[in-house]
């Protein structure tokens, strides 16, 4: 049988091999390029075609330019982006050119010389021919444009580069029949960079909406009510002659008006026979992919060096992940690297005994979730979910930040925490029968070796091996494999095993359920809720017998206040705000308050700060204070200890801080004295 893995690079392999015959790699395009450049007899523009965000324009400015001007030849750059009309850039373009030789005498009247260029080409012809009769009064300007002139006309040596070809808002016959006057009136070498296909779109557009105003009545107009016709319905809009009030008007939908396109002209594409006519040959720009986001990497400031190890290491995956996706767009990495910034700030400092795996995690997830994010696919199907593992691990902290820009950062360090130690226990128990069912039970070939490895589970959850926070994974796997028709009762069981080794405090660990699968199936999905609540009574109901002993041994502690804080936090994780105290009340009569009070006499004031911290995990203002009457005695004897405490202080400080936990507790007396008149 041949391994998954191998078929997966041999037809990520076949597809690069296949672009590899359509598409130039850069150095290949350089040598096609200065051939056209060198070779006289060639009368036509040359294209480079790449998709949106594929790093071509980049390519151009910072590798191909620099290329030719090594060869002595002038280049002029011109983006079309957003220009209006011809006038507009053939001022840009002749400015851009006077400005290239950085004469101090054009330095120094730029705005002027720019006025008297946009005179001259709205009178006379886009290669300034002449200067016919325009009077130029200033004689530093009046020599400027005449040497222009001279210098301009013929142009031969000057190699003009056109990008953004279809984001140009004038019509495409005028804008391509401009560009070819340089090629068969001036002689000139053109390049022009453009997306290929988006340009196919606005000509087949622009030729359409020119029939359809072609076929349409005198008095009919259009109905422009019908979606998805948003270009079209712009050439259209732009073309529409008001129509004679007097006249009836019929209208005419799109749809028809297409009909009849086609049986007047056909229904073949405009695009190839208008590019011929001036572009003969088109270069299909390939982008080492990996070389560019090594570049875009090194060069991000923010990164540290560790930062950028871990991202090139993760490179090989970065790379034909964005070409399996065919989304070769590097502003979507540029994006990547933006949210990377911060997710890395929240790893960096972090002790991690896994940690080239928690960055692999934490990069994958995050580059696989921004390309899903980019190309409208990254669904919002989590529901309790904070981590889903399937064809791609899903991370719920970073798609939410990858979405809406806000990063939970305690969240964050929690769950990335999580993989670690189930990466520690992955290792330490490979051979482990959980481990065995995880990654083989969908490809054993015998019902034995489900059967025996499952039994094997249930008895090390019944002597308390496993950690208590891989039990979700493992029922998990129980209810996978029952969902391919073995019996239930093995999850019962297990459950069961699980419950005892809880109850008999063999088994260690938090219980923290915050990973679930994409469950197929609604059935097993409750059978899954069912079997966790479950899970989950009997392991706060052994929290609650646990806590007293705990608590009482944290006192023992230098930094006890801290251990309390910790303690009662990771006891609790709860889903809902309102488990909070279900799980500690009460919190007082759980500890001895005579030692307690000892401890805050002396203690420093990190300890009388993060007990309060503690008050306020326990006891939250926003619930009911009747929940908490049970221990009301001990928090009045504790309430007078600490104004005891303050009013004998001397520094003020600690005074201050004695204060902050008498005025908390004597909160929760006000309210329960209220609540019992």
């Amino acid at each position: 049988m041949q391994n998954a893995n191998a078929v997966g690079e041999k037809i990520i392999g076949r597809g690069r091999q296949e672009m590899d015959e359509r598409y130039l790699s850069e150095s290949s395009i350089l040598k096609e390029i200065k051939y056209y450049i060198d070779t006289d007899f060639y009368n036509y523009a040359v294209m480079i075609d790449g998709a949106w965000g594929s790093g071509k324009t980049y390519f151009v400015k910072n590798v191909l330019l620099k290329k030719i001007e090594s060869n002595e030849k002038r280049v002029l750059y011109v983006s079309l982006y957003g220009i209006s009309n011809i006038q507009e850039l053939g001022k840009k373009l002749y400015l851009d050119y006077l400005l290239k030789d950085k004469s101090k005498l054009v330095m120094e009247h730029t705005e002027l010389v720019e006025n008297v260029i946009g005179t001259i080409i709205d009178i006379g012809s886009p290669f300034m021919g002449k200067l016919g009769d325009i009077d130029i009064k200033e004689r530093k300007i009046k020599n400027i444009v005449q040497n222009a002139v001279k210098h301009i006309c013929p142009m031969k040596n000057c190699v003009l580069i056109f990008d953004d070809l279809e984001r140009c808002d004038c019509s495409i016959q005028d804008i391509l029949g401009y560009i070819n006057g340089f090629v068969e009136q001036a002689g000139m070498k053109v390049i022009i960079i453009a997306n290929q296909e988006e340009f196919r779109k606005k000509i087949d557009a622009q030729t359409l909406a020119m029939q359809i105003r072609a076929v349409i009545g005198r008095d009919e107009t259009l109905d422009f009510t019908e979606p998805g016709n948003g270009q079209l319905v712009k050439y259209l809009i732009s073309m529409q002659n008001k129509q004679p009030e007097n006249e009836k008007i019929k209208k005419v939908s799109l749809n028809v008006a297409k009909e009849r396109v086609a049986r007047v002209f056909g229904v073949e594409s405009e695009y190839e026979h208008i590019r011929e006519k001036i572009v003969g040959t088109v270069f299909h720009y390939n982008p080492d992919t990996k070389k560019v986001m090594s570049n875009l990497i090194q060069k991000n400031s923010t990164y540290n060096t560790n930062d950028r190890r871990q991202l090139e290491k993760n490179i090989n995956y970065l790379a034909e992940s964005m070409e399996k996706a065919k989304h070769v767009n590097f502003r979507t990495f540029q994006f990547f690297l933006q949210k990377m910034d911060k997710l890395l700030q929240v790893l960096d400092g972090e002790d991690y005994e896994n940690i080239d795996f928690i960055y692999k995690r934490v990069i994958l997830s995050c580059w696989d979730s921004c390309i899903l994010f980019k190309t409208g696919k990254l669904k919002d199907d989590w529901n309790d979910a904070e981590y889903i593992e399937g064809v791609k691990f899903r991370v719920r902290v970073i798609e939410d930040y990858i979405k809406y820009s806000w990063l939970n950062v305690e969240k964050g360090k929690r769950v990335f925490k999580k993989f670690d130690v189930e990466e520690t226990r992955t290792k330490l128990l490979k051979n482990d029968p959980v481990n065995l069912l995880q990654d083989k039970w969908y490809r054993a070939d015998s019902d034995d070796f489900i059967v025996n490895n499952m039994n094997a589970v249930i008895e090390n959850a019944r002597k308390g091996i496993y950690d208590i926070g891989s039990y979700d994974r493992i029922l998990q796997i129980f209810l996978q494999i029952h969902t391919a028709g073995f019996d239930i009762k093995y999850t019962d069981r297990l459950l069961e095993a699980m419950c005892e080794g809880i109850e008999a405090k063999r088994a260690t660990g938090i219980l923290d359920c915050i990973g679930t699968m994409s469950w197929e199936s609604k059935k097993t999905e409750q059978l899954y809720k069912q079997y966790i609540r479950k899970l989950q009574e009997v392991y706060n109901k052994f929290m609650e017998k646990k806590s007293e002993d705990d608590l009482n041994i944290f006192l023992q502690e230098d930094n006890w206040a801290q251990k309390i804080y910790d303690y009662c936090l990771n006891v609790k994780h709860p889903q809902k705000q309102e488990d909070y105290t279900k799980k500690l009340s009460p919190f007082l009569k759980a500890l001895d308050v005579k030692t307690l009070i000892g401890k805050l006499e002396t203690s420093n004031g990190e300890n009388l700060q993060k007990f309060a911290s503690v008050l306020r995990l326990v006891y939250p203002l926003q619930y009911n204070p009747n929940a908490f009457i049970e221990d009301n005695e001990e928090r009045k004897k504790l309430c007078l200890a600490m104004k005891h405490c303050k009013e004998n202080e001397t520094q003020l400080i600690r005074r201050f801080q004695y204060q902050i936990i008498e005025e908390y507790l004597l909160k929760f007396t006000d309210f329960e004295e209220s609540a019992k008149e």
